[in-house]
């Protein structure tokens, strides 16, 4: 997948999130911490689902590079 359209599919979860999060604020008088809890959860759920043919090269990824994403991963959340 091109760079460009994985960045646009993020910045479309993340919108979509947005939404979620905007909803569950406004009609359940959530804490702001669940709300971005829910936008992540979407957005994590939408790319996962796209990303889902890319998981085989994590299997091919050596002990270096996995801690690497495991580390970024962790920074990123």
């Amino acid at each position: 997948m091109k760079p460009q359209l994985f960045a646009l599919l993020t910045a479309a979860a993340w919108g979509i999130g947005g939404y979620f999060e905007k909803r569950g604020l406004h009609l359940g008088h959530l804490p702001p911490q669940l709300g971005i809890t829910i936008r992540t959860a979407v957005a994590l759920v939408i790319l996962g689902l796209v990303s889902a043919p890319q998981w085989k090269a994590v299997t091919t990824a050596g002990p270096r590079a996995l801690s690497y994403m495991i580390v970024g991963g962790g920074g990123v959340a």
